[in-house]
């Protein structure tokens, strides 16, 4: 029979370890919430005023985004000077703020129309502007006079904000003719893909990127699209130097909203992460350089100009006289045409002269004769010239004078005109040199090479007889004033000027006669070998020596007709 199961019963001294510790946590707990009633009980201490109108710098943490949008400036107590309105970005990021202390009254403010941002990587390009690259940046504000008007106008009827012009500065420090290693070209540094995409022509006789106005249009384009890509100026800066895929790319892997996110990262080159710090260092600067220490900055005056339509190709002479002015002033106020002339194919060319010459130009180009328009040569075509040589001969290309000549084929004629557009300097100056040339390869051949006498036989040709001798055929037809070298007559004499002097062997430039094989016992006799050159054959070998080929098979113990450059054959004796 099993024993009932007595429960144990705790005996006071047993029970009181597990009494004393519920009654020691609520002890604790109300300890605590003592200590803490006794702290927030503790005189509070002035809280600092919001930041809306002014804030001192000592009041910002180190590790804020501090961004200076100067909107309105407020003078500050104690002080002759005043600091923009500050505004802390919600995500902190070490960040440090710029505060400029200057003098300056309630009228004469700076205004940004972009978000400012102030950090250790803007401050690094303070440095340096004001610092190693001093000379740099104080030319390039100098010559930002020339473009900055029409610039900011073109960005203002395009709706954006006018800071923006101030990329030009990072992107060509304002150089009309800047070119990059990545083939980017102009103030705006366009590569040809992009430039074409928005409507900016690049041909053998233009180059749009070089023209002012043209590319700020195009820029502008550009950069408003990538603003409604990104919603964000700055990353819209920052798909302008890097490509836009390679901007979404990079906010789509790491997940990132801002520009400075992405600077952590180095998916993206060093040139991309610092383009927009170095852009808002060359802002803060250019919109208050005294403040920056640059003084006395002698800006460029801005361009001043008539914009006049041409409605056919014109000569750049030609606009220049029309206007009254130098063909570089021409030049300059339209950088973007390559040649010496507007391009080929285009009618109602815009071209800008300058200020005030607009009517007269256009009064004066209204009666101007349609052959006066463009200063042209006109070249005979001889035997032998191609489109390629005669291109070549003027500085220009085949497709320019196929257009300038309506030619479909690139196929011409001997005795045909074809006209070329050059510039009457250009064509003197390159026949010049050619006739100069002329001369002295005529003079070099009649000194030193040795002068013989060759007479033409049945079936020769120009080809041939430069080969034999190691000779040019148009040398040749040049010495013998031969207009068409392939009407050559048997009997005719050319004169020739050897290179070199006559060998011991008879070879191809040995002589132009028929070798006389001498008889049996006629005397000394020696054998007349002759090196085969490439392209030799016995056929020809037995014609050119007056040998027939039995004669040199039986000879030379041949089988066959077959011979190869560098074989000596045994042509017969002579009396030596």
């Amino acid at each position: 029979m099993k024993q009932p199961v007595m429960k144990r019963r705790f005996q006071p001294s047993q029970r009181a370890p597990f009494l004393i510790l519920p009654v020691l946590g609520l002890f604790l707990v109300f300890m605590s919430s003592c200590a803490v009633s006794e702290t927030v009980l503790l005189p509070s201490v002035e809280p600092v005023p919001p930041l809306k109108e002014t804030v001192s710098t000592e009041s910002i943490p180190e590790t804020s985004t501090v961004t200076r949008s100067i909107k309105t400036l407020a003078p500050i107590e104690g002080k002759k000077g005043s600091i923009p309105t500050l505004e802390v970005e919600e995500k902190p990021e070490e960040m440090i703020a710029l505060e400029p202390d200057r003098q300056e009254s309630q009228e004469d403010r700076v205004t940004y129309d972009i978000p400012i941002t102030i950090n250790k990587k803007v401050q690094k390009w303070l440095t340096y502007y004001v610092g190693p690259g001093r000379r740099s940046y104080a030319r390039a504000l100098a010559r930002s006079g020339l473009y900055l008007p029409m610039m900011k106008r073109v960005f203002r009827e395009k709706g954006l904000p006018e800071d923006l012009v101030y990329l030009s500065m990072i992107e060509s420090h304002f150089v009309v003719t800047a070119y990059s290693r990545a083939r980017a070209s102009g103030l705006w540094q366009f590569i040809p893909s992009t430039a074409r995409i928005y409507g900016l022509s690049i041909n053998e006789w233009v180059d749009e990127r070089r023209s002012p106005e043209k590319s700020t249009r195009a820029a502008a384009n550009f950069l408003s699209h990538l603003y409604e890509k990104f919603g964000s100026w700055y990353l819209a800066a920052a798909a302008y130097n890097a490509g836009e895929g390679k901007i979404r790319k990079s906010l789509k892997k790491y997940k990132a909203t801002t520009f400075w996110d992405l600077t952590k990262k180095r998916r993206l080159k060093l040139e991309t992460r610092q383009y927009v710090p170095k852009f808002l260092a060359a802002l803060l600067i250019a919109k208050d350089p005294e403040f920056y220490g640059f003084y006395d900055i002698k800006y460029e005056p801005p361009l001043a100009y008539d914009e006049v339509v041409v409605s056919h190709p014109t000569s750049l002479t030609v606009i220049a006289r029309l206007s009254g002015c130098d063909v570089k002033v021409i030049r300059k106020l339209n950088p973007g045409l390559k040649q010496w002339c507007t391009p080929m194919k285009e009618r109602n060319y815009k071209i800008w002269v300058p200020k005030g010459a607009g009517k007269r130009f256009r009064s004066r180009y209204a009666v101007l004769k349609p052959d006066e328009r463009i200063t042209m040569a006109r070249h005979k075509v001889v035997w032998g010239e191609t489109l390629g040589s005669i291109a070549q001969l003027y500085g220009t290309s085949v497709r320019t004078i196929k257009n300038f000549n309506s030619l479909k084929s690139d196929r011409i004629y001997k005795g045909s005109t074809v006209r070329i557009p050059v510039g009457a300097t250009k064509y003197y100056a390159v026949q010049k040199k050619y006739q100069k040339n002329l001369a002295g390869r005529k003079s070099t051949a009649r000194t030193t090479g040795r002068r013989i006498t060759y007479t033409v036989r049945t079936g020769d040709n120009p080809w041939q007889i430069a080969r034999r001798y190691d000779l040019h055929w148009r040398d040749i037809a040049f010495w013998n004033n031969i207009k068409n070298v392939r009407r050559l007559k048997p009997g005719q004499k050319l004169v020739l000027y050897l290179k070199k002097p006559e060998a011991s062997t008879v070879s191809a430039k040995k002589t132009s006669q028929p070798i006389e094989m001498a008889k049996a016992g006629s005397g000394a006799e020696g054998p007349v070998s002759y090196t085969v050159r490439s392209g030799d054959t016995l056929w020809g070998i037995s014609r050119r020596f007056n040998v027939r080929i039995a004669r040199l098979r039986y000879l030379n113990n041949l089988r066959h007709n077959l011979i190869k450059p560098g074989d000596v054959l045994t042509l017969g004796t002579e009396k030596i």
